[in-house]
């Protein structure tokens, strides 16, 4: 399981206390400690990261609809040393050639900003066929930027990245958290005029 949630600023990450006193006022005191020590045997691995949205390097089609997605592959790029700046512009340019001929695939992309100048890139599908076998990127970008242009981009992605990691996952919205004001809000009857 990964647990993704919004942090509007830095100073949020020092309010983990409050947010911890919290959830002891709401399960009772101690009983989210003893679930965290009870999972200790069924955790594998655990990282912590913060992510950055980059809305230049993020392709979103035209009317794309988030909530009937189900799934989500993401692509975590390892950029090599002092090339980041190289990746983000060639990512840019595969912005550009996706809109031009109104892909239909999808990618959020973040940037890591702590560490090693990795790039995470977010792709949704409604189902796992979805994801995978949507329209082949080399296609697009052929049809964009003509054979000559598409494999003049991936040799510089190949040439830019030093490794890359992709991970499948499902949405479970029946584990989401939605605090008590957005609860409110969305219990709240529309207003009529």
């Amino acid at each position: 399981y990964a647990w993704v949630g919004d942090m509007p600023n830095y100073g949020y990450l020092d309010e983990a206390d409050a947010r911890n006193k919290m959830l002891d006022e709401k399960l009772g005191e101690g009983v989210m400690s003893n679930l965290v020590a009870g999972a200790n045997d069924a955790i594998v691995e655990h990282h912590t990261e913060i992510w950055k949205y980059q809305a230049d390097m993020s392709y979103i089609p035209e009317g794309f609809d988030i909530s009937a997605m189900t799934v989500v592959n993401v692509s975590t790029d390892s950029v090599r040393a002092s090339m980041g700046k190289e990746f983000s512009e060639l990512v840019k340019e595969a912005v550009a050639a996706m809109k031009k001929v109104n892909a239909p695939v999808n990618w959020f992309a973040y940037s890591i900003p702590f560490g090693k100048g990795d790039y995470a890139f977010v792709t949704w599908g409604k189902d796992r066929s979805s994801l995978h076998g949507g329209p082949d990127m080399n296609e697009l970008l052929a049809k964009a930027l003509g054979p000559d242009g598409s494999k003049e981009m991936w040799d510089r992605y190949v040439e830019y990245i030093a490794s890359t990691e992709d991970r499948d996952w499902r949405a479970r919205t029946d584990l989401s958290y939605t605090s008590d004001e957005k609860a409110d809000e969305a219990a709240m009857p529309e207003k009529s005029e």
